[in-house]
């Protein structure tokens, strides 16, 4: 990542941009029926959002937990986020973990469904936040 004071707003609509392409890629996956390739593009589309919220504020997490923890700390501890961001970031990271990992759990569709729905969700609040 090119990450400098003057390329925020510009990395911030890239980050913003790539979670929505995500979204629409769990989107027709799901409607393909290849739930565990939606659900791991779900969870990318909200790590690129919290990436994009971070990137605001000028933190650039280094990691996928990285990102989770500063994200809590800048905008969940302070309030800024209501806790069920934090929860549904946890939750599909786990998830995404067991598809593209474990592969000893299968999802259902509805669960695949709820799952892009909270990305959704997630992604909205993103752009909310950054005004993208």
């Amino acid at each position: 990542m090119n990450f400098q004071k003057r390329n925020v707003d510009n990395l911030v609509s890239v980050y913003l941009k790539k979670a929505e392409e995500r979204l629409d890629s769990a989107r027709v996956l799901l409607e393909k029926g290849n739930l565990e390739d939606s659900i791991s593009r779900s969870y990318y589309a909200i790590l690129d959002a919290a990436s994009a919220c971070l990137i605001k504020k000028d933190i650039v997490p280094q990691s996928h937990t990285g990102a989770m923890r500063l994200f809590s700390l800048h905008y969940i501890k302070p309030g800024h986020v209501d806790q069920k961001y934090q929860r549904q970031f946890a939750k599909i990271e786990k998830a995404r973990i067991e598809v593209d990992y474990t592969h000893l759990r299968s999802f259902a569709r509805e669960e695949a469904a709820e799952i892009l729905k909270e990305a959704g969700e997630f992604v909205a609040m993103a752009k909310a936040l950054t005004g993208g």
